[in-house]
């Protein structure tokens, strides 16, 4: 298949960020230093490279999680040369759906079994109080689990006004209920009622008023609106990578990883 200029580019960049260990970098700096290996977006790319007919990186990817992964199923939260390291839900979650693909890819059974200690560590830890991330969602849904108080919040008529949410965390929220099938119309008709491109945070008191280019690429794809996507995808950089937001330097693996996403959702991805 060949694919388009942009995402061309954007492939030829995460070839760099993938170690020889077989896990990628969160992020490369403006002049290509790669950064350590990160078990979470490690993970969710796993899916996003079957697509791309990236089998053996995908493979690679999963190998090194396998390796990585503890005894009772966790992930560390954090690169692998951070301090301190701590296990982390959400991270465990993005790992057990790389997992899941790779078994789903090859039936075999040393990723079927990362994925179901993964899953069983997340549902034992999963925290469901008021004080829960609503990114938390996304996790949640990995082991088929509403949170229902984040439902109930996000559809209140304030939500995006008075709760200073990432745009990024917004969508991870809709990508969990969507994967439950839970009907979030309300919330999705107001997010397309506003001005594109969204911010980095809705609402609230925030230091930051740029714009979130993973969250606009996330959302892109949950709202089916291809010229925000294309809007976005103008913000590529001359490397093939892409910030967080318009006013980093630094790459980041996660909004590369809904780049491509979002160009496979529109089939923008091909010449």
């Amino acid at each position: 298949m060949k694919y388009s200029p942009q995402v061309v580019k954007a492939l030829e960049w995460l070839h760099k960020a993938q170690h020889d260990s077989g896990g990628f970098a969160a992020n490369m700096t403006k002049s290509g230093h790669q950064g350590t290996p990160y078990p979470e977006v490690t993970g969710y790319l796993i899916p996003t490279l079957f697509k791309y007919d990236l089998r053996d990186k995908a493979l690679r990817a999963a190998e090194f999680l396998i390796r990585i992964q503890h005894k009772n199923g966790a992930v560390h939260g954090a690169p692998l040369d951070d301090t301190p390291r701590t296990l982390h839900v959400f991270d465990t979650a993005m790992v057990a759906a790389g997992l899941l693909a790779a078994y789903q890819e090859t039936l075999d059974e040393v990723y079927l079994d990362g994925y179901s200690r993964a899953i069983t560590w997340v549902r034992d830890h999963l925290p469901i109080d008021i004080q829960t991330p609503l990114y938390q969602v996304k996790a949640a849904a990995v082991i088929g689990i509403v949170l229902e108080m984040w439902r109930e919040l996000a559809l209140m008529p304030e939500f995006l006004t008075e709760h200073s949410n990432r745009s990024h965390y917004v969508a991870y929220m809709l990508e969990g209920f969507r994967t439950l099938n839970i009907d979030m119309t309300p919330l999705l008709s107001k997010l397309d009622g506003l001005a594109r491109p969204f911010p980095f945070f809705f609402g609230g008191q925030s230091s930051s008023n740029s714009t979130c280019i993973v969250g606009n690429f996330q959302l892109s794809i949950l709202l089916g609106d291809q010229s925000l996507f294309e809007m976005m995808e103008g913000w590529q950089r001359s490397d093939g990578g892409f910030t967080s937001s318009v006013d980093d330097t630094e790459r980041l693996l996660w909004t590369l990883c809904y780049y491509l996403e979002a160009a496979y959702a529109f089939g923008a991805h091909t010449k």
